[in-house]
């Protein structure tokens, strides 16, 4: 099973950001292929009109009793896993330098080599 010490489990971890407004219009996106940054976006304050009928479950659909128990099972085995590695210093962040976010974030091939920590 996922998350069982010594199994392997290929995956990518997506982590795509998007800024948008309140229609749904994508104001500013970073991508998998774009890699780590932040990005940023002028957005125009104002109360939301939904377009569509909003079920009270937010973005997570009704899952089934297995996807559910591997939902909270692997969220509980990640948690417990990063406060570990924290504890113990084995996170690769943890020893670089610390520095402070940037105003902007260049394109890949214009970023430093050297990995800050945002303090």
């Amino acid at each position: 099973m996922v998350g069982e010490p010594g199994v392997r489990w290929r995956t990518a971890m997506v982590g795509e950001t998007q800024i948008c407004d309140r229609d749904g219009r994508v104001l500013a996106r970073l991508a998998l292929e774009d890699g780590e940054g932040h990005v940023a976006a002028e957005v125009a304050l104002g109360p939301a009109q939904p377009l569509d009928p909003l079920e009270d479950r937010y973005w997570i659909p009704r899952m089934t009793a297995s996807v559910w128990a591997a939902w909270y099972g692997l969220n509980a085995h990640g948690a417990l896993t990063y406060r570990a590695l924290k504890a113990l210093r084995r996170h690769p962040w943890q020893t670089w330098p610390g520095g402070d976010l940037p105003d902007e974030v260049p394109p890949p091939e214009e970023r430093s080599t050297v990995p800050l920590a945002t303090s």
